[in-house]
Protein backbone atom coordinates (compact mmCIF):
# COMPACT_ATOMS: atom_id res chain seq x y z
CA UNK A 1 0.00 0.00 0.00
CA UNK A 2 1.53 3.94 -1.00
CA UNK A 3 0.98 6.03 2.00
CA UNK A 4 0.07 9.82 0.89
CA UNK A 5 2.03 12.32 3.08
CA UNK A 6 -0.57 15.53 3.67
CA UNK A 7 0.81 18.96 3.29
CA UNK A 8 0.18 21.40 5.96
CA UNK A 9 -2.61 23.21 3.35
CA UNK A 10 -4.64 20.61 3.23
CA UNK A 11 -4.69 19.73 7.15
CA UNK A 12 -5.77 23.47 7.79
CA UNK A 13 -8.30 22.88 4.81
CA UNK A 14 -9.68 20.25 6.37
CA UNK A 15 -9.97 21.62 9.53
CA UNK A 16 -11.70 24.98 8.15
CA UNK A 17 -14.10 22.47 6.00
CA UNK A 18 -14.67 20.49 9.42
CA UNK A 19 -18.37 21.58 10.49
CA UNK A 20 -17.05 21.49 14.13
CA UNK A 21 -14.97 24.33 13.61
CA UNK A 22 -11.79 24.95 14.99
CA UNK A 23 -11.24 23.86 18.87
CA UNK A 24 -10.88 26.45 21.83
CA UNK A 25 -7.34 25.71 22.14
CA UNK A 26 -6.30 26.49 19.07
CA UNK A 27 -8.32 29.64 18.80
CA UNK A 28 -6.48 30.53 22.17
CA UNK A 29 -2.98 29.65 20.45
CA UNK A 30 -4.09 31.93 18.05
CA UNK A 31 -4.57 34.40 20.09
CA UNK A 32 -1.92 34.59 22.35
CA UNK A 33 0.62 34.43 19.31
CA UNK A 34 -1.16 37.26 18.03
CA UNK A 35 -1.17 39.31 21.56
CA UNK A 36 2.68 38.22 21.66
CA UNK A 37 3.04 40.03 18.73
CA UNK A 38 1.22 43.36 19.38
CA UNK A 39 3.22 43.78 22.22
CA UNK A 40 6.38 43.28 20.43
CA UNK A 41 5.41 46.49 17.91
CA UNK A 42 3.90 48.72 20.66
CA UNK A 43 7.70 49.58 21.97
CA UNK A 44 8.62 50.33 17.92
CA UNK A 45 5.34 52.72 17.86
CA UNK A 46 5.76 54.20 21.08
CA UNK A 47 9.61 54.97 20.03
CA UNK A 48 8.17 56.44 16.84
CA UNK A 49 5.58 58.86 18.57
CA UNK A 50 8.39 60.02 21.15
CA UNK A 51 10.71 60.70 18.07
CA UNK A 52 7.89 62.90 16.41
CA UNK A 53 7.03 64.63 19.61
CA UNK A 54 10.61 65.40 19.99
CA UNK A 55 10.63 66.71 16.71
CA UNK A 56 7.89 68.84 16.93
CA UNK A 57 9.52 70.51 20.27
CA UNK A 58 12.73 71.09 18.90
CA UNK A 59 11.24 72.34 15.64
CA UNK A 60 9.07 75.14 17.80
CA UNK A 61 11.88 75.98 20.07
CA UNK A 62 14.33 76.85 17.31
CA UNK A 63 11.57 78.70 15.88
CA UNK A 64 10.81 80.65 18.42
CA UNK A 65 14.63 81.54 19.07
CA UNK A 66 15.24 82.31 15.91
CA UNK A 67 11.98 84.68 15.84
CA UNK A 68 13.37 86.21 18.94
CA UNK A 69 16.97 86.90 17.14
CA UNK A 70 15.90 88.15 14.04
CA UNK A 71 13.99 90.73 16.20
CA UNK A 72 16.24 91.94 18.41
CA UNK A 73 18.66 92.46 14.94
CA UNK A 74 16.25 94.09 13.14
CA UNK A 75 15.57 96.33 15.78
CA UNK A 76 19.53 96.80 16.97
CA UNK A 77 20.33 97.48 12.82
CA UNK A 78 17.57 100.24 12.81
CA UNK A 79 18.40 101.99 15.78
CA UNK A 80 20.21 105.54 15.66
CA UNK A 81 21.91 104.62 19.43
CA UNK A 82 23.00 101.76 21.69
CA UNK A 83 22.55 103.52 25.19
CA UNK A 84 23.68 100.42 27.06
CA UNK A 85 24.64 96.81 27.61
CA UNK A 86 25.83 94.39 29.63
CA UNK A 87 29.35 92.52 29.41
CA UNK A 88 29.81 89.52 27.15
CA UNK A 89 29.75 87.01 30.36
CA UNK A 90 26.98 87.78 31.47
CA UNK A 91 23.93 85.07 30.77
CA UNK A 92 21.24 87.45 31.70
CA UNK A 93 22.37 90.19 29.21
CA UNK A 94 20.00 93.72 27.99
CA UNK A 95 20.74 96.18 26.03
CA UNK A 96 18.89 99.58 25.47
CA UNK A 97 18.82 100.90 21.94
CA UNK A 98 17.04 104.23 20.54
CA UNK A 99 14.79 103.55 17.78
CA UNK A 100 14.61 105.80 14.35
CA UNK A 101 12.75 108.46 15.93
CA UNK A 102 15.31 109.58 18.03
CA UNK A 103 13.12 109.55 21.00
CA UNK A 104 11.42 105.80 21.75
CA UNK A 105 14.03 103.61 22.87
CA UNK A 106 13.44 99.14 23.19
CA UNK A 107 15.25 97.02 26.00
CA UNK A 108 15.76 93.38 25.26
CA UNK A 109 16.48 91.13 28.03
CA UNK A 110 16.60 87.99 29.31
CA UNK A 111 13.38 87.63 30.61
CA UNK A 112 10.85 90.57 28.36
CA UNK A 113 11.06 92.96 25.75
CA UNK A 114 9.61 96.21 25.88
CA UNK A 115 9.25 99.37 23.29
CA UNK A 116 8.30 102.82 24.11
CA UNK A 117 7.56 103.21 20.02
CA UNK A 118 4.88 100.33 19.70
CA UNK A 119 5.41 97.06 21.90
CA UNK A 120 3.67 96.34 25.21
CA UNK A 121 6.08 94.48 27.52
CA UNK A 122 6.09 90.77 27.01
CA UNK A 123 8.19 87.60 26.95
CA UNK A 124 11.63 87.10 24.45
CA UNK A 125 11.06 83.95 23.67
CA UNK A 126 10.13 80.82 26.11
CA UNK A 127 12.08 79.27 28.65
CA UNK A 128 15.43 81.27 27.18
CA UNK A 129 18.19 80.80 30.34
CA UNK A 130 20.90 82.39 29.24
CA UNK A 131 21.09 85.88 26.84
CA UNK A 132 24.91 86.92 25.81
CA UNK A 133 25.85 90.26 23.64
CA UNK A 134 29.43 90.43 22.87
CA UNK A 135 29.97 93.75 21.33
CA UNK A 136 32.57 94.67 18.93
CA UNK A 137 34.52 97.97 17.33
CA UNK A 138 34.66 98.30 13.23
CA UNK A 139 37.20 95.58 13.07
CA UNK A 140 35.04 93.23 14.62
CA UNK A 141 37.85 91.34 16.61
CA UNK A 142 38.09 93.83 19.44
CA UNK A 143 35.30 93.92 22.08
CA UNK A 144 33.61 96.69 23.82
CA UNK A 145 31.00 97.84 25.70
CA UNK A 146 31.46 101.28 25.25
CA UNK A 147 28.08 102.06 23.20
CA UNK A 148 30.12 104.71 21.22
CA UNK A 149 32.38 102.09 19.65
CA UNK A 150 30.13 99.15 19.23
CA UNK A 151 29.34 98.57 15.53
CA UNK A 152 28.82 94.92 15.37
CA UNK A 153 26.96 92.57 18.41
CA UNK A 154 26.94 89.03 18.83
CA UNK A 155 23.63 88.12 20.46
CA UNK A 156 23.39 84.21 22.31
CA UNK A 157 20.55 82.41 23.13
CA UNK A 158 20.28 79.67 25.31
CA UNK A 159 16.77 77.71 25.70
CA UNK A 160 16.30 74.84 27.70
CA UNK A 161 13.34 72.00 27.52
CA UNK A 162 11.49 73.01 30.94
CA UNK A 163 10.54 68.72 30.96
CA UNK A 164 14.19 68.02 29.86
CA UNK A 165 13.06 66.16 26.73
CA UNK A 166 15.92 67.95 25.00
CA UNK A 167 19.02 69.13 25.45
CA UNK A 168 19.92 72.73 25.99
CA UNK A 169 19.84 74.71 22.35
CA UNK A 170 22.06 77.37 21.59
CA UNK A 171 20.97 79.52 18.73
CA UNK A 172 23.65 82.89 17.48
CA UNK A 173 23.49 85.28 15.01
CA UNK A 174 25.43 88.94 14.21
CA UNK A 175 23.94 92.30 13.99
CA UNK A 176 25.56 95.83 12.71
CA UNK A 177 24.49 98.98 14.39
CA UNK A 178 23.30 101.29 11.45
CA UNK A 179 24.79 104.25 10.75
CA UNK A 180 24.10 107.72 8.88
CA UNK A 181 25.50 106.19 5.62
CA UNK A 182 23.83 103.02 5.67
CA UNK A 183 21.87 102.67 2.62
CA UNK A 184 17.89 101.54 2.82
CA UNK A 185 16.87 103.30 -0.15
CA UNK A 186 17.86 105.77 -2.81
CA UNK A 187 15.89 108.18 -4.82
CA UNK A 188 16.96 110.00 -7.95
CA UNK A 189 15.42 112.69 -10.04
CA UNK A 190 15.95 115.50 -12.41
CA UNK A 191 16.04 119.23 -11.29
CA UNK A 192 15.14 122.09 -13.46
CA UNK A 193 17.16 122.01 -16.74
CA UNK A 194 19.66 120.35 -14.48
CA UNK A 195 21.75 118.16 -16.94
CA UNK A 196 23.08 115.71 -13.95
CA UNK A 197 20.59 113.83 -11.68
CA UNK A 198 20.10 114.57 -8.08
CA UNK A 199 19.98 112.14 -5.59
CA UNK A 200 19.22 111.09 -1.95
CA UNK A 201 19.82 108.21 0.09
CA UNK A 202 17.02 106.78 3.08
CA UNK A 203 18.42 105.45 5.95
CA UNK A 204 14.85 104.09 7.41
CA UNK A 205 14.09 107.75 8.94
CA UNK A 206 15.67 110.82 7.19
CA UNK A 207 16.56 111.50 3.78
CA UNK A 208 20.57 112.51 3.10
CA UNK A 209 21.42 115.89 1.35
CA UNK A 210 21.13 116.20 -2.45
CA UNK A 211 23.97 115.30 -4.34
CA UNK A 212 24.75 114.63 -8.07
CA UNK A 213 25.38 112.05 -9.35
CA UNK A 214 26.96 112.59 -13.37
CA UNK A 215 26.14 114.83 -16.19
CA UNK A 216 23.71 112.67 -18.65
CA UNK A 217 23.47 115.27 -21.23
CA UNK A 218 19.91 117.01 -21.21
CA UNK A 219 16.85 118.02 -19.73
CA UNK A 220 15.99 115.02 -17.78
CA UNK A 221 12.47 113.69 -18.76
CA UNK A 222 12.59 109.74 -17.60
CA UNK A 223 14.15 107.61 -14.80
CA UNK A 224 14.90 104.24 -14.03
CA UNK A 225 16.70 103.14 -10.78
CA UNK A 226 17.19 99.89 -9.74
CA UNK A 227 19.00 98.16 -7.22
CA UNK A 228 21.46 94.63 -7.16
CA UNK A 229 20.04 91.51 -5.39
CA UNK A 230 24.01 90.72 -4.67
CA UNK A 231 25.58 94.06 -4.32
CA UNK A 232 25.96 97.03 -2.56
CA UNK A 233 24.60 99.18 -6.06
CA UNK A 234 22.55 100.99 -7.85
CA UNK A 235 21.84 101.61 -11.39
CA UNK A 236 20.21 104.90 -13.09
CA UNK A 237 19.10 105.62 -16.59
CA UNK A 238 17.59 108.89 -18.21
CA UNK A 239 16.06 109.62 -21.30
CA UNK A 240 15.33 113.62 -21.79
CA UNK A 241 15.48 116.63 -24.21
CA UNK A 242 18.59 115.26 -25.99
CA UNK A 243 16.76 112.15 -27.30
CA UNK A 244 19.90 109.72 -25.76
CA UNK A 245 19.27 107.27 -23.39
CA UNK A 246 22.64 107.25 -20.43
CA UNK A 247 22.94 104.64 -17.86
CA UNK A 248 25.71 104.70 -14.82
CA UNK A 249 26.55 102.86 -11.83
CA UNK A 250 26.79 103.27 -8.41
CA UNK A 251 29.05 102.05 -6.02
CA UNK A 252 27.70 101.59 -2.31
CA UNK A 253 30.97 100.95 -0.82
CA UNK A 254 32.95 103.67 -2.46
CA UNK A 255 29.89 106.01 -2.69
CA UNK A 256 30.91 106.94 -6.40
CA UNK A 257 29.18 106.80 -9.44
CA UNK A 258 30.61 105.79 -12.49
CA UNK A 259 30.72 103.64 -15.99
CA UNK A 260 28.70 106.13 -17.51
CA UNK A 261 27.76 104.92 -20.95
CA UNK A 262 25.82 106.93 -23.43
CA UNK A 263 23.83 103.80 -24.92
CA UNK A 264 22.10 105.68 -28.14
CA UNK A 265 22.00 109.37 -29.11
CA UNK A 266 18.98 108.22 -30.94
CA UNK A 267 16.51 106.79 -28.71
CA UNK A 268 12.90 105.80 -30.68
CA UNK A 269 10.95 108.58 -28.40
CA UNK A 270 11.35 110.84 -25.55
CA UNK A 271 8.40 111.27 -24.39
CA UNK A 272 7.62 107.75 -23.36
CA UNK A 273 10.08 105.71 -21.26
CA UNK A 274 11.57 103.81 -23.65
CA UNK A 275 14.00 101.84 -21.95
CA UNK A 276 14.67 100.23 -18.46
CA UNK A 277 16.82 98.19 -16.05
CA UNK A 278 16.62 94.97 -14.43
CA UNK A 279 19.24 92.38 -12.62
CA UNK A 280 19.64 89.08 -12.93
CA UNK A 281 18.42 87.52 -9.29
CA UNK A 282 20.74 84.73 -9.20
CA UNK A 283 24.33 86.38 -10.54
CA UNK A 284 23.79 90.32 -10.47
CA UNK A 285 24.54 91.13 -13.62
CA UNK A 286 21.85 93.33 -15.20
CA UNK A 287 20.39 94.24 -18.60
CA UNK A 288 19.55 97.69 -20.13
CA UNK A 289 16.78 97.09 -23.07
CA UNK A 290 15.95 100.67 -24.91
CA UNK A 291 14.51 101.69 -28.10
CA UNK A 292 16.35 103.10 -30.69
CA UNK A 293 15.29 103.89 -34.69
CA UNK A 294 14.24 100.60 -35.90
CA UNK A 295 11.86 98.39 -35.06
CA UNK A 296 14.00 96.16 -32.56
CA UNK A 297 15.61 97.15 -29.30
CA UNK A 298 19.08 97.19 -28.42
CA UNK A 299 20.51 96.27 -24.68
CA UNK A 300 23.81 95.80 -22.61
CA UNK A 301 24.81 93.73 -20.14
CA UNK A 302 26.36 95.03 -17.12
CA UNK A 303 28.27 91.66 -15.14
CA UNK A 304 29.46 94.18 -12.21
CA UNK A 305 32.47 95.51 -13.32
CA UNK A 306 31.88 96.44 -17.14
CA UNK A 307 29.56 96.75 -20.05
CA UNK A 308 28.90 94.92 -23.21
CA UNK A 309 27.09 95.67 -26.07
CA UNK A 310 24.74 97.07 -27.71
CA UNK A 311 23.14 94.23 -29.10
CA UNK A 312 19.71 94.14 -30.82
CA UNK A 313 16.69 91.60 -29.79
CA UNK A 314 14.52 90.13 -32.75
CA UNK A 315 11.25 90.75 -31.84
CA UNK A 316 9.89 90.95 -35.54
CA UNK A 317 8.17 94.43 -34.26
CA UNK A 318 6.11 96.28 -37.05
CA UNK A 319 6.92 99.75 -34.91
CA UNK A 320 9.50 100.97 -32.74
CA UNK A 321 9.80 100.44 -28.96
CA UNK A 322 7.84 103.33 -27.17
CA UNK A 323 7.63 101.87 -24.11
CA UNK A 324 9.52 99.21 -22.44
CA UNK A 325 9.35 97.13 -19.17
CA UNK A 326 11.65 94.39 -17.75
CA UNK A 327 10.59 92.16 -14.84
CA UNK A 328 13.21 89.90 -12.99
CA UNK A 329 12.26 86.26 -11.90
CA UNK A 330 12.24 86.76 -8.20
CA UNK A 331 14.16 82.79 -7.56
CA UNK A 332 17.51 83.44 -6.16
CA UNK A 333 18.69 80.71 -8.93
CA UNK A 334 17.27 82.36 -11.74
CA UNK A 335 18.65 84.51 -14.26
CA UNK A 336 14.91 84.82 -16.01
CA UNK A 337 14.05 88.44 -16.83
CA UNK A 338 10.81 89.35 -18.99
CA UNK A 339 10.62 92.09 -21.76
CA UNK A 340 7.40 93.56 -22.45
CA UNK A 341 7.43 96.32 -25.29
CA UNK A 342 4.34 98.69 -26.43
CA UNK A 343 5.87 99.98 -29.92
CA UNK A 344 4.42 102.84 -32.07
CA UNK A 345 2.13 100.43 -34.91
CA UNK A 346 0.11 100.02 -31.21
CA UNK A 347 1.56 96.07 -30.26
CA UNK A 348 2.48 93.83 -27.08
CA UNK A 349 5.06 91.83 -27.62
CA UNK A 350 7.47 89.78 -24.99
CA UNK A 351 10.33 88.09 -25.05
CA UNK A 352 12.22 85.72 -22.50
CA UNK A 353 16.16 86.59 -21.48
CA UNK A 354 17.51 83.22 -20.20
CA UNK A 355 21.12 84.68 -18.45
CA UNK A 356 22.76 84.36 -22.12
CA UNK A 357 19.74 85.10 -25.03
CA UNK A 358 16.40 86.13 -25.56
CA UNK A 359 13.72 84.06 -26.78
CA UNK A 360 9.93 82.77 -26.88
CA UNK A 361 9.38 85.89 -28.46
CA UNK A 362 5.36 86.23 -28.40
CA UNK A 363 3.01 88.85 -30.03
CA UNK A 364 0.40 89.72 -27.15
CA UNK A 365 -1.31 92.73 -28.71
CA UNK A 366 -1.66 94.00 -32.13
CA UNK A 367 -4.24 96.44 -31.55
CA UNK A 368 -3.85 98.58 -28.37
CA UNK A 369 -6.09 101.63 -27.73
CA UNK A 370 -2.74 104.02 -28.01
CA UNK A 371 1.04 103.57 -27.71
CA UNK A 372 0.35 107.36 -25.98
CA UNK A 373 -0.19 105.43 -22.77
CA UNK A 374 1.53 102.84 -20.84
CA UNK A 375 -1.44 100.35 -20.52
CA UNK A 376 0.80 97.50 -20.66
CA UNK A 377 2.25 95.70 -17.68
CA UNK A 378 4.21 92.29 -16.31
CA UNK A 379 4.21 91.32 -12.59
CA UNK A 380 6.26 87.98 -11.24
CA UNK A 381 3.76 85.28 -8.47
CA UNK A 382 7.14 85.44 -5.46
CA UNK A 383 6.29 81.48 -4.74
CA UNK A 384 5.06 79.69 -8.46
CA UNK A 385 7.34 82.11 -10.28
CA UNK A 386 4.79 82.64 -13.02
CA UNK A 387 4.54 85.75 -14.69
CA UNK A 388 1.66 87.51 -16.08
CA UNK A 389 1.49 90.55 -18.73
CA UNK A 390 -1.25 92.28 -19.36
CA UNK A 391 -2.46 94.98 -21.18
CA UNK A 392 -5.66 96.48 -22.89
CA UNK A 393 -7.32 96.12 -26.63
CA UNK A 394 -8.82 99.13 -28.67
CA UNK A 395 -12.73 99.37 -28.14
CA UNK A 396 -12.64 96.49 -25.27
CA UNK A 397 -13.37 96.99 -21.47
CA UNK A 398 -11.65 93.82 -20.64
CA UNK A 399 -7.78 93.77 -20.12
CA UNK A 400 -6.38 90.78 -21.68
CA UNK A 401 -3.70 88.97 -20.61
CA UNK A 402 -0.86 85.87 -20.85
CA UNK A 403 0.95 83.29 -17.87
CA UNK A 404 4.35 82.38 -18.19
CA UNK A 405 5.08 79.33 -17.00
CA UNK A 406 7.27 76.14 -16.98
CA UNK A 407 9.10 77.92 -20.49
CA UNK A 408 5.92 78.56 -22.33
CA UNK A 409 3.34 81.43 -22.51
CA UNK A 410 -0.27 80.63 -22.21
CA UNK A 411 -3.26 80.88 -24.29
CA UNK A 412 -4.94 84.46 -24.08
CA UNK A 413 -7.54 84.72 -20.91
CA UNK A 414 -9.56 87.50 -20.27
CA UNK A 415 -9.82 89.62 -16.95
CA UNK A 416 -12.37 91.15 -15.34
CA UNK A 417 -14.38 93.74 -17.35
CA UNK A 418 -13.93 97.16 -16.27
CA UNK A 419 -16.13 100.82 -16.96
CA UNK A 420 -14.24 101.94 -20.03
CA UNK A 421 -11.52 100.60 -21.86
CA UNK A 422 -8.09 101.91 -19.49
CA UNK A 423 -5.06 104.15 -20.76
CA UNK A 424 -3.33 102.99 -17.83
CA UNK A 425 -2.61 99.75 -15.99
CA UNK A 426 -0.47 99.07 -13.01
CA UNK A 427 0.51 95.79 -11.56
CA UNK A 428 2.47 95.28 -8.27
CA UNK A 429 3.05 91.56 -6.55
CA UNK A 430 3.06 90.34 -3.05
CA UNK A 431 6.16 88.95 -1.53
CA UNK A 432 4.71 86.90 0.64
CA UNK A 433 1.68 85.14 -1.25
CA UNK A 434 0.72 84.69 -5.13
CA UNK A 435 -1.67 87.57 -5.69
CA UNK A 436 -1.20 90.44 -7.37
CA UNK A 437 -2.86 93.61 -7.05
CA UNK A 438 -4.26 95.54 -10.40
CA UNK A 439 -5.39 99.27 -11.07
CA UNK A 440 -5.94 100.87 -13.89
CA UNK A 441 -6.67 104.46 -15.14
CA UNK A 442 -9.49 105.27 -18.02
CA UNK A 443 -10.11 107.97 -20.41
CA UNK A 444 -12.81 109.30 -18.49
CA UNK A 445 -10.18 109.43 -15.49
CA UNK A 446 -11.75 106.52 -13.67
CA UNK A 447 -9.26 104.80 -11.68
CA UNK A 448 -10.06 101.06 -10.89
CA UNK A 449 -9.23 97.94 -8.55
CA UNK A 450 -8.58 94.45 -8.23
CA UNK A 451 -6.52 91.77 -6.90
CA UNK A 452 -6.71 88.19 -7.44
CA UNK A 453 -5.39 84.88 -5.18
CA UNK A 454 -3.89 83.49 -8.50
CA UNK A 455 -3.20 84.01 -11.77
CA UNK A 456 -6.09 82.55 -13.28
CA UNK A 457 -8.85 83.67 -10.41
CA UNK A 458 -9.49 87.25 -10.42
CA UNK A 459 -11.48 88.94 -7.90
CA UNK A 460 -14.16 91.84 -8.11
CA UNK A 461 -13.51 94.87 -9.95
CA UNK A 462 -14.11 97.79 -7.99
CA UNK A 463 -14.41 101.43 -9.22
CA UNK A 464 -12.64 103.78 -6.87
CA UNK A 465 -12.83 106.88 -8.57
CA UNK A 466 -14.62 108.39 -11.33
CA UNK A 467 -13.06 111.91 -10.85
CA UNK A 468 -9.05 111.68 -11.06
CA UNK A 469 -7.00 114.21 -11.40
CA UNK A 470 -5.68 113.37 -14.99
CA UNK A 471 -6.09 111.04 -17.49
CA UNK A 472 -3.53 111.96 -19.75
CA UNK A 473 -0.16 111.54 -16.64
CA UNK A 474 -0.26 108.24 -14.53
CA UNK A 475 -1.88 109.83 -11.31
CA UNK A 476 -2.57 106.81 -9.66
CA UNK A 477 -0.32 103.43 -8.36
CA UNK A 478 -1.21 100.08 -6.61
CA UNK A 479 1.53 98.30 -3.89
CA UNK A 480 1.06 95.43 -1.67
CA UNK A 481 2.15 95.88 2.17
CA UNK A 482 5.02 92.45 2.85
CA UNK A 483 3.55 90.83 5.63
CA UNK A 484 0.30 92.34 5.98
CA UNK A 485 -0.87 91.36 2.50
CA UNK A 486 -3.26 94.62 2.70
CA UNK A 487 -2.93 96.08 -1.01
CA UNK A 488 -3.47 99.77 -1.65
CA UNK A 489 -4.57 102.25 -4.27
CA UNK A 490 -3.53 105.62 -4.33
CA UNK A 491 -4.74 108.60 -6.24
CA UNK A 492 -5.00 112.27 -7.04
CA UNK A 493 -8.58 113.40 -6.91
CA UNK A 494 -9.48 116.25 -8.91
CA UNK A 495 -9.02 119.90 -8.15
CA UNK A 496 -7.51 118.25 -5.03
CA UNK A 497 -4.71 118.65 -2.58
CA UNK A 498 -5.43 114.91 -0.60
CA UNK A 499 -3.74 111.30 -1.75
CA UNK A 500 -7.04 109.25 -2.17
CA UNK A 501 -6.54 105.79 -1.27
CA UNK A 502 -8.17 102.27 -0.41
CA UNK A 503 -7.39 99.32 1.16
CA UNK A 504 -7.64 96.01 0.53
CA UNK A 505 -7.08 92.82 2.87
CA UNK A 506 -8.56 88.97 3.13
CA UNK A 507 -11.73 90.12 4.47
CA UNK A 508 -12.66 93.53 2.38
CA UNK A 509 -12.75 94.06 -1.10
CA UNK A 510 -11.35 98.10 -1.20
CA UNK A 511 -14.45 98.85 1.11
CA UNK A 512 -13.98 102.64 1.72
CA UNK A 513 -11.61 106.03 0.33
CA UNK A 514 -9.64 106.74 2.71
CA UNK A 515 -7.89 110.58 3.05
CA UNK A 516 -4.46 110.29 3.14
CA UNK A 517 -1.64 113.66 3.54
CA UNK A 518 -1.97 117.23 2.02
CA UNK A 519 0.61 117.82 -0.58
CA UNK A 520 -0.15 121.15 -0.96
CA UNK A 521 -0.91 121.47 -4.74
CA UNK A 522 -2.69 118.92 -6.96
CA UNK A 523 -0.93 116.32 -7.43
CA UNK A 524 0.16 115.19 -11.88
CA UNK A 525 2.10 112.19 -10.94
CA UNK A 526 1.33 109.23 -8.22
CA UNK A 527 4.30 106.29 -7.62
CA UNK A 528 4.37 103.60 -5.14
CA UNK A 529 7.23 101.89 -4.33
CA UNK A 530 7.05 98.91 -1.61
CA UNK A 531 9.81 97.23 0.29
CA UNK A 532 9.68 93.54 -0.19
CA UNK A 533 11.02 92.71 3.41
CA UNK A 534 8.98 95.57 5.68
CA UNK A 535 5.59 96.77 6.30
CA UNK A 536 7.21 99.87 4.58
CA UNK A 537 5.74 101.72 1.24
CA UNK A 538 7.39 104.62 0.27
CA UNK A 539 5.44 106.69 -2.06
CA UNK A 540 6.45 109.76 -4.67
CA UNK A 541 4.35 112.31 -5.69
CA UNK A 542 4.96 115.45 -8.22
CA UNK A 543 2.35 118.69 -7.67
CA UNK A 544 1.48 121.35 -10.20
CA UNK A 545 4.04 123.81 -8.44
CA UNK A 546 6.63 121.26 -9.53
CA UNK A 547 7.48 120.13 -6.07
CA UNK A 548 8.53 116.29 -5.65
CA UNK A 549 7.68 115.00 -2.52
CA UNK A 550 8.23 111.42 -0.57
CA UNK A 551 5.80 110.10 1.76
CA UNK A 552 6.25 106.42 3.72
CA UNK A 553 3.11 104.33 4.54
CA UNK A 554 3.99 102.21 8.03
CA UNK A 555 1.76 100.09 10.08
CA UNK A 556 -1.48 101.27 8.44
CA UNK A 557 -0.60 105.26 8.59
CA UNK A 558 0.93 107.78 6.21
CA UNK A 559 4.25 110.04 7.58
CA UNK A 560 4.81 113.96 7.10
CA UNK A 561 5.78 114.14 3.40
CA UNK A 562 9.55 115.11 3.08
CA UNK A 563 9.43 117.88 0.08
CA UNK A 564 12.63 116.86 -1.66
CA UNK A 565 12.55 118.94 -4.55
CA UNK A 566 10.89 122.74 -5.78
CA UNK A 567 11.90 122.77 -9.48
CA UNK A 568 11.46 119.25 -11.20
CA UNK A 569 12.38 118.99 -14.39
CA UNK A 570 9.37 117.82 -15.70
CA UNK A 571 5.26 117.30 -14.48
CA UNK A 572 4.18 115.44 -17.74
CA UNK A 573 6.16 112.84 -17.45
CA UNK A 574 8.34 110.88 -14.85
CA UNK A 575 11.79 112.23 -13.79
CA UNK A 576 12.31 110.07 -10.77
CA UNK A 577 12.37 106.89 -9.24
CA UNK A 578 13.05 105.44 -5.89
CA UNK A 579 14.67 101.60 -5.62
CA UNK A 580 15.10 100.13 -1.93
CA UNK A 581 18.61 98.50 -1.70
CA UNK A 582 18.28 94.56 -1.90
CA UNK A 583 21.55 92.84 -1.10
Amino acid sequence: MRLIRKSPEDEMKKKLNNPEGVTFVELLIVLIIFSIILLMTIPFIRSIDTAWNLGDKRAEIMQNARIALDRMAKRIENSTEIISVTAASDANGMIVVRNYDDVSTDTFSRNTVSSTLDWNSAALADNITSLKFTCYESDCITQTTDPKEIKAIDMEIVVTDPNNDIAPMKFYTRSFKRTDEVVVGMVAYGEGTVRTPRYRIWNGHTWSAEANALDMGGTIYWIALKACPLRNEFILGTVGSATDVNVQVYDGNSKTWGNLVEMTRTASINSRRCFDIAYESSTGNAIVVYGVNSNNPNYYVWDGSSWSGPTAIALGASGRPYWVKLRANPDTTSDEIILVTLDSANDVRAAVWNGSSWGSVQLMENNVGSSAYEDADVAYEPISKRAMVIWSQNGNVTPQYRVWSSGSWSAEYNATALTAQPRWIQLSPSSSMDSIVFGSLDGSSDVSANTFASIVSWGNDVRVEQTAEVATRRCFDVGFEAFDRTAIICWSLSSNHYIQYRLCSKNSNWPTTLTGPDLGNDIQIVALYPDFKTNDIMMGTITDDGDLEFTMWNKGSWGTPNKLCVNISTQLYEPFMFAYRKN
